[in-house]
């Protein structure tokens, strides 16, 4: 699920904030459910993404971060 939380400008420039959340599941190489979250932030064509993973069956991780910089032009 996505959901655009705000959009407008800032000094002149289109702005775009971005929330996201989901979950998914992987057999390989066992069955695994994982649970994400995180956030998108737009300025003039320059993107920054972020996301959490957390898996939920398998014990004593503490989750995946995932960062993007994205840039269109």
């Amino acid at each position: 699920m996505e959901i655009q939380a705000a959009k407008g400008e800032f000094m002149g420039q289109p702005v775009a904030f971005t929330l996201r959340a989901g979950g998914g599941r992987s057999s390989r190489p066992i069955v695994q459910d994982d649970l994400f979250g995180g956030f998108g932030v737009e300025i003039s064509g320059i993107t920054l993404d972020y996301a959490f993973g957390q898996p939920t069956q398998i014990q004593g991780l503490s989750g995946t971060h995932h960062i993007t910089l994205r840039t269109s032009f």
